[in-house]
C-alpha cells in the first residue's frame, strides 16, 4: 500500500545476541523480562500508531516499521539510539540478576526490495541480520 502511495517505508530486525545462551545462564522467566526490557527501549521511540511500530516476532526476535523512511535512514537512527541504550536489564524474578547483553540489528527498505511485501523485505532484513550477527554482532546495519 504505501508503495502503491509512492511512500517510503522500511524494516529492521533486532535480535538480542547470544539469546539461547542467555536463557541457559538465567532461565526463562528472565529471559521474558528481558525481552519487555529490549522491547520497551525500542518503543521508547518507535511506537507511533499508524506510523511506526515495534513488536516482537519470535524468541529474541523484534521488528521495527517506519513508514516515510528508507532503510538506510531507519538504520541510521535505530543505530544513534542503540549507542544510548542501556546494555544491562535488571531483572526482579527470583533473585535480582543484572543481566548484560548486546543486540544486533538490521534495516531493508521498501525502494530496495523488487516485491513491494513484507515477505520480500523480511528476507533481505534477515540475511543483513545473519551477516551483522557473523561480523560480531553489537550493532545495528543496513546495506554495506
Amino acid at each position: 500500500q504505501c508503495a502503491a502511495q509512492g511512500r517510503k517505508a522500511a524494516v529492521a530486525l533486532v535480535s538480542i545476541d547470544n539469546g539461547q545462551k542467555l536463557r541457559d545462564t538465567y532461565g526463562q522467566p528472565v529471559m521474558d523480562q528481558l525481552h519487555c526490557f529490549v522491547g520497551n527501549q525500542w518503543k521508547k521511540n518507535f511506537d507511533t500508531p499508524a506510523t511506526r511500530v515495534v513488536c516482537r516476532l519470535t524468541g529474541s526476535i523484534f521488528a521495527v516499521g517506519c513508514l516515510d523512511a528508507d532503510g538506510k535512514q531507519l538504520a541510521e537512527e535505530m543505530q544513534n539510539l542503540y549507542r544510548q541504550m542501556p546494555r544491562e536489564c535488571i531483572t526482579t524474578t527470583g533473585m535480582m540478576h543484572r543481566v548484560q547483553f548486546t543486540m544486533s540489528g538490521a534495516a531493508a527498505g521498501l525502494d530496495e526490495v523488487e516485491a513491494k511485501n513484507w515477505p520480500a523485505l523480511y528476507e533481505l532484513c534477515d540475511a543483513r541480520l545473519r551477516k551483522v550477527q557473523a561480523s560480531g554482532g553489537d550493532r545495528i546495519g543496513c546495506a554495506e
